[in-house]
């Protein structure tokens, strides 16, 4: 019995596909079949895909005549024999127990899905993988775990983005049709829309099984034409809102200003307006304009920073571009007056959670081997993290006192300069890391 058919599709990821089919073949679930969905790859990626289906009677190999994601899914739900299907994109990778446990847990609540979480990673040197939780599809805790109705939660096409951090009863995916537009276009957003109207029973996992790659900078997350692919996916996805409740509508217009949002952090990061795609951000402005004029959108529903882009947004796409330059330059200036500060020097990283562990990525990717460690308040940390020590403040400064110690961010900055201070290091050796923790600072400084 076929319990899960794991979909694959690939284009030209060769530097990749080695790390993710190995991760899909060391799943601790046996009963599975693979559709590699191969749409013309040049690279090398195909003929690694058929050495691996000769050797594995569970992988079959399709070629595909089009260079488009949502094709290829159409192709692989197609032939889909599982109780349930999954989708990896190949430049991802999975834990080992992820198909496992989500199968058990669906099939213990007869549910259409199940997801778990993610980690979003990164490979910034030989020896740093920068791995950070993505944001959690629930902040209240005690919506995992639970039997959930998709179909009565619009709220989840804002809060839930993930195509592939979950498993979905074949019954559902065959009712599901994705858009075939060129390349990979942002398809699996009308896919999630699909399946979370129609979906009736699912389950969510705090567990973070799917480890999402943010280094691809071929990926389509950084393509500049992803406004014209918002424009077409967005489309596609209206007709499915005929017939639902006007808080569907809401969630469709906050997801798209949520897609802008980033969109427009990465051109940001470009330091150059994409005037060629203007005509989309338009169409897009337009669109929002509708929204907020209707009353669809509402604007106490959403956080302080939407409420910012949004009006931004409606003054006109130059507005919210020269937001997102202005903030990253900033950002670009505090490093580069970091990188003379730590130049030749030993440094220390004061906190080992998610903000140090970014800065560590940062500065091993321009000048690896500088930090020699981190140093924390809470003994439970201690130990190793991305390769090197954690200790206390009061080792750190025993072992390195003339270092430079880096404070990853503002929130503690007032308490940590004070106890550095108080265990003898100087203020000129004390530097407050402020720029945040994009990955478009790693990957284009």
């Amino acid at each position: 019995m076929t319990k899960i058919t794991v979909i694959m599709p690939s284009l030209n990821v060769v530097k990749y596909i080695r790390h993710c089919m190995e991760s899909v073949l060391s799943q601790t679930l046996k009963e599975m079949e693979i559709l590699c969905i191969d749409a013309g790859s040049t690279d090398g990626t195909l003929e690694l895909l058929e050495q691996y289906a000769e050797s594995d009677g569970r992988i079959k190999v399709i070629h595909s005549d089009r260079r488009s994601y949502g094709y290829q899914l159409n192709l692989g739900i197609g032939m889909a024999s599982g109780e349930y299907v999954a989708v990896v994109e190949t430049d991802d990778m999975i834990t080992p127990e992820m198909f496992e446990t989500l199968y058990e847990e669906a099939v213990k609540a007869d549910a259409d899905y199940v997801k778990g979480s993610a980690e979003l990673f990164m490979e910034v040197s030989k020896d740093i993988c920068l791995k950070i939780p993505a944001v959690p599809v629930f902040q209240d805790r005690s919506m995992y775990h639970r039997l959930l109705c998709p179909k009565e939660m619009p709220e989840l096409v804002v809060c839930d983005y993930y195509l592939w951090t979950g498993i979905y009863k074949n019954e559902l995916v065959k009712q599901i049709i994705l858009n075939e537009t060129p390349g990979a276009a942002y398809q699996d957003a009308g896919f999630m829309f699909q399946a979370y109207a129609k979906a009736e029973r699912a389950v969510y996992l705090p567990d973070a099984f799917y480890l999402y790659r943010q280094d691809n900078m071929e990926a389509s997350s950084y393509d500049k034409r992803a406004f014209r692919y918002f424009v077409q996916e967005y489309d596609y996805m209206k007709q499915f809102l005929s017939g639902l409740s006007k808080d569907w509508y809401e969630a469709y217009y906050t997801r798209m200003l949520n897609h802008c949002r980033r969109r427009f952090q990465v051109m940001g990061a470009t330091g150059k307006f994409w005037q060629d795609v203007s005509d989309d951000m338009e169409e897009l402005r337009r669109r929002l304009q509708y929204a907020v004029d209707q009353n669809i959108i509402k604007k106490e529903h959403l956080d302080d920073d939407q409420r910012i882009r949004l009006k931004l947004f409606l003054d006109g796409p130059q507005a919210v571009y020269g937001s997102y330059a202005a903030a990253y330059f900033w950002a670009v200036e505090n490093i580069c007056v970091m990188w003379e500060t730590i130049k030749d020097k030993n440094t220390i990283i004061f906190g080992s959670g998610k903000a140090g562990k970014f800065l560590h990525a940062l500065i091993a990717h321009k000048y690896e081997g500088n930090v020699q460690c981190y140093c924390d308040n809470q003994e439970r940390l201690w130990g190793v993290v991305q390769g090197i020590p954690v200790i206390s403040p009061e080792e750190a400064v025993k072992r390195y006192p003339e270092a430079i110690y880096l404070i990853p961010s503002v929130r503690f900055e007032t308490e940590m300069r004070a106890q550095l201070t108080r265990l003898g290091i100087a203020e000129k050796n004390i530097f407050t890391y402020n720029a945040g923790t994009s990955d478009l600072l790693v990957f284009q400084m």
